[in-house]
């Protein structure tokens, strides 16, 4: 398909990994050099990693036609952009979607781009790599999901401070609620003293990692 279907873009076969695929049609490219390299103004640029396809698992990208609005709204629709089908999920092999995305792109400034991601770790270690100068954005339903589900598996704490932990976080006065970066280091110097202190060891180097 790589040779006879223009949306079959590559295959990596390698060793005995499963093989990875990337699709997508130049028409997404062009729409991502037009509606998401312009700052602030810019749609963002999004991957969530935990769509299932079988035993294979797909990487989508998303972002916003700015060219379209929908008339009940008013808003831009969310359009597809290039997806990547793999068996794995490790650094490694998300640098070879990502970096074959970046190569496409290579005439745009990253500086100018904003890069929409979950929770995941190899994925935010791959776009910091891949894409170097754009800004990351972490998908705060994510984060407080991810952040719920490692306080629950947590031994030695109490429902309330289970409660206190993630509300400090991704309450309304939380971290996830800061405007700046010299409010969010306050406030996770402020967080550091307080409920980091005598948290469980699993916890604390979860907090730590991201």
């Amino acid at each position: 398909m790589a040779q006879s279907d223009s949306f079959v873009r590559e295959v990596r076969i390698s060793g005995d990994r499963v093989p990875c695929v990337v699709v997508y049609r130049d028409r997404q490219l062009r729409d991502i050099k037009a509606f998401c390299f312009d700052g602030r103004r810019g749609s963002v640029l999004s991957f969530d990693k935990t769509f299932n396809l079988g035993s294979m698992y797909v990487t989508v990208s998303t972002y916003m036609n700015q060219a379209l609005s929908r008339s009940s709204t008013g808003s831009s629709p969310h359009f597809f952009g290039p997806i990547f089908i793999r068996g794995q999920s490790d650094t490694d092999t998300y640098n070879y979607f990502f970096g074959r995305l970046a190569s496409r792109l290579q005439d745009m400034d990253f500086q100018q781009l904003r890069l929409g991601l979950d929770d995941q770790f190899a994925v935010r270690k791959s776009l910091a790599f891949c894409f170097r100068g754009a800004a990351l954005l972490a998908c705060t339903q994510h984060l407080k999901r991810n952040t719920e589900h490692c306080v629950r598996e947590s031994a030695g704490l109490s429902s309330s401070d289970r409660n206190h932990f993630v509300y400090a976080i991704c309450g309304d006065a939380g971290l996830t609620s800061c405007r700046d970066v010299a409010s969010f280091d306050a406030a996770v110097a402020r967080f550091r003293c307080s409920h980091l202190t005598d948290a469980p060891d699993q916890l604390r180097d979860y907090f730590n990692n991201r």
